[in-house]
């Protein structure tokens, strides 16, 4: 199922999407930490994104309801370890992009990425 990691775009607290190259420096790196440090979080968006989806596509040609997907997809995001996650999150295509993004501007990401906490647990 898609999520909003299969994007570019972040959207942030309030509900405001921003483009990486939109967003500043250190704005992109306490985004990274929180994909990192905080995989609880990154669960709730994901189920957040899951759940926003339609119970049961109006026409199912093949007879298997939307629901049984969004269930299963409700299993695997809470069945991960907080690495995991937080793996998932940062190696995303939101997370490659912002990562990128950081590059471009200089940042060493993976140095960064190191320095900073473990991930919390669920």
């Amino acid at each position: 199922m898609k999520t909003r990691f299969d994007g570019t775009v972040w959207i942030g607290a309030g509900g405001t999407a921003f483009l990486p190259a939109e967003m500043d420096t250190d704005h992109l790196l306490n985004t990274l930490k929180m994909l990192k440090n905080r995989p609880a979080v990154v669960v709730t968006m994901v189920v957040r994104d899951i759940e926003s989806t339609p119970d049961c596509c109006p026409f199912d040609p093949f007879g298997n309801c939307h629901g049984d997907v969004v269930k299963q997809s409700l299993f695997n995001i809470t069945s991960m370890t907080p690495e995991q996650v937080s793996a998932y999150a940062l190696n995303s295509t939101l997370g490659t992009a912002m990562k990128a993004e950081l590059i471009s501007r200089g940042v060493n990401v993976e140095n960064y990425l190191s320095m900073i906490e473990t991930p919390e647990t669920l």
